[in-house]
């Protein structure tokens, strides 16, 4: 049984390229199978579940800091 070696790097084999032509490929096709009304729906489908960014919302984003902070807290504690 041949050894493969284990690929180095992100994407396709480290080749970054290539990753993202395929991934611009992929989308195209879903674009033209799915066409303009699923992204529509999943737009706003992903609005109702996170209505607000930190951009626009600097306290959302503040509370989040501190919620990260309290955590990485209490996992100190726990070693």
């Amino acid at each position: 049984m041949a050894v493969r070696k284990k690929a180095k790097g992100k994407g396709w084999h480290g080749d970054a390229k290539r990753h993202s032509m395929a991934g611009r490929k992929g989308g195209l096709a879903t674009a033209r199978t799915h066409g303009d009304e699923f992204y529509r729906k999943i737009g706003r489908k992903g609005g109702r579940v996170s209505p607000g960014n930190f951009k626009n919302n600097p306290n959302r984003a503040r509370e989040e800091k501190e919620e990260k902070q309290e955590e990485n807290h209490e996992e100190g504690n726990n070693i």
